[in-house]
């Protein structure tokens, strides 16, 4: 490959170039540090891939793998994120349903046998996060181990009266940067997944409370509305109880740990995501009002944290 152009970065420990190979355009993707955790995080990439691209979801082609070198040469999409095509004219309702088709899709497949659990999962861990980093932004101080452990309670109280979650595939971090627009058609033609990397067996309703509670982007009521409605379509009053109250629970933990994984990044200089923060709060807020989170919210009132 020739003239490789960095793309900008994310959160993620990988880095990105584009450059062209036989007059054809490609992505190299590349670990700076490829250190154990690298290695793991590229062979769960590979395997991700093929169980995906096997189950008739639209992923980047793998032009070559160097796994000991920690390099990928990968097909490129281009730079029509699911967001940007809605910035570009993509009705808002087309584009969420389409990325909500994905996941209805999704949940009918069995899942690699040896793919992570989402319990004991960072993803599932990190929802602390919200005592690490948003709490003291509040109270001026670090929150104290008790404080960690009341919080833990008050979640295990939620869920010890929850019904059984319904589990599957999950990629993790589905949201519209992670979708691409290859353009109209049926949904598994027009949209292609990326970052699968870190995908869990867990909680069906996780990749989906992602999506259309967007942590960085509005998204409106009754667009919320239908994508959930033609998700959970064929349920019956159980399955979709138990599914609607895990949503809610998974989507507040995942709003737990998304603020303060914005609070230390605008903490650590990179502003942008500190616009994001009172989007947020609402959610949380929100979600505090429910009967359901009401351990959760005596907690937040008694520590003083506000949202």
């Amino acid at each position: 490959m020739s003239d490789l152009r960095p793309l900008a970065p994310d959160v993620s420990p990988r880095r990105y170039y584009r450059g062209e190979r036989a007059g054809r355009s490609y992505i190299l993707m590349t670990y700076p540090d490829f250190d154990e955790t690298a290695r793991a995080n590229l062979q769960s990439f590979l395997k991700v891939r093929g169980w995906l691209y096997d189950n008739e979801v639209r992923v980047p082609e793998i032009i070559e793998a160097r796994e000991s070198e920690g390099l990928v040469l990968l097909e490129d999409l281009g730079s029509t994120s699911l967001r940007a095509a809605m910035e570009s004219g993509v009705e808002v309702r087309e584009a969420y349903l389409g990325a909500g088709e994905v996941l209805r899709h999704l949940k009918s497949c069995a899942p690699p046998v040896d793919l992570p659990a989402y319990k004991g999962s960072r993803i599932d861990l990190k929802h602390a996060d919200v005592l690490r980093f948003y709490a003291p932004s509040l109270r001026g101080c670090e929150s104290e181990s008790a404080l960690f452990e009341d919080y833990a309670q008050a979640w295990a109280e939620i869920e010890h009266g929850l019904p059984t979650c319904p589990q599957g595939f999950i990629h993790g971090d589905y949201h519209l940067e992670n979708i691409m627009w290859l353009g109209h058609g049926p949904a598994l033609e027009r949209l292609a997944l990326i970052d699968f990397q870190e995908a869990l067996q867990g909680p069906l309703p996780y990749d989906l409370v992602n999506l259309l509670e967007d942590a960085r982007a509005d998204v409106p009521e009754d667009v919320q509305t239908g994508v959930k409605e033609m998700y959970c379509a064929g349920m019956d009053m159980d399955e979709r109880a138990a599914f609607d109250a895990w949503y809610r629970v998974l989507g507040t933990q995942f709003h737990c740990r998304v603020i303060g994984l914005f609070i230390k990044l605008e903490q650590d200089g990179r502003a942008q995501y500190g616009v994001h923060i009172p989007r947020l709060k609402a959610y949380i807020a929100r979600a505090l009002r429910e009967p359901l989170l009401a351990p959760l919210k005596r907690f937040f009132d008694d520590a003083g944290i506000t949202f």
